[in-house]
């Protein structure tokens, strides 16, 4: 009788553990891991600028736009600086970007890669211009 009580422990672990591995192989169960993406911003524009990270967003293909941060990043003119941000759903999503700036009564939107295109990348730059 032990010998059959061992055997549905072994059988019950065994199911169990093949259970695990179908819902992470289908993504079910699992976290999803994060995505450092590193941004840098080259302003073009002849004055000194400010990247407002509460106004500049990213999505996914199909999702919602998301805040790159929380504060904002002041560049002077002929200067590049770099924001870095943890993206969700891992680095291999399609994402779009756009990223805000103002300054020297001007202001506008920069969109990497396009305003209808997608990317992979994990590290890009956009010119402020």
């Amino acid at each position: 009788m032990k010998r059959t009580s061992n055997h549905v422990t072994m059988k019950a672990r065994t199911t169990a553990a093949l259970l695990l591995a179908a819902l992470g192989t289908l993504g079910l169960g699992t976290a999803h891991a994060g995505c450092k993406i590193e941004i840098d911003v080259k302003n073009d524009t002849g004055h000194t600028i400010s990247v407002d990270w509460r106004d500049s967003k990213v999505k996914i293909k199909n999702g919602v736009w998301k805040k790159l941060g929380t504060n904002s990043q002041t560049i002077k003119k002929d200067k590049t600086k770099s924001h870095s941000y943890n993206a969700t759903f891992g680095c291999n999503k399609q994402r779009q970007y756009k990223i805000y700036w103002s300054g020297g009564g001007e202001d506008g939107w920069e969109y990497f890669p396009s305003t209808s295109g997608f990317t992979e990348r994990q590290s890009f730059k956009v010119t402020a211009e």
